[in-house]
């Protein structure tokens, strides 16, 4: 977990995702959809949107895969992380 996420103005429910998706990687468990929702307790819809901002500011990276739920995510060093477009 790289402390700078907290410097990016994301909502809360992000850096959870942030903080699941890091957890998950450091125990060595597959980082994907199917693997973060029975440990996710809010709603599907706020887990999917974390994911989405973490994926637009470059903080996670989605890998290809036939079935979605089951594409890998990767975390990238803080090096490649974007600031939002102001």
């Amino acid at each position: 977990m790289d402390q700078a996420i907290f410097n990016f103005g994301l909502s809360t429910k992000t850096i959870s995702v942030y903080l699941m998706c890091c957890g998950l990687a450091d125990m060595g468990s597959p980082v994907t959809v199917k693997t973060m929702l029975p440990i996710w307790s809010s709603a599907e819809e706020e887990l999917r949107q974390g994911l989405a901002e973490l994926e637009a500011r470059h903080i996670v990276i989605k890998g290809s895969g036939e079935i979605p739920d089951l594409a890998l995510y990767h975390i990238n060093p803080s090096s490649k992380w974007r600031l939002p477009a102001t």
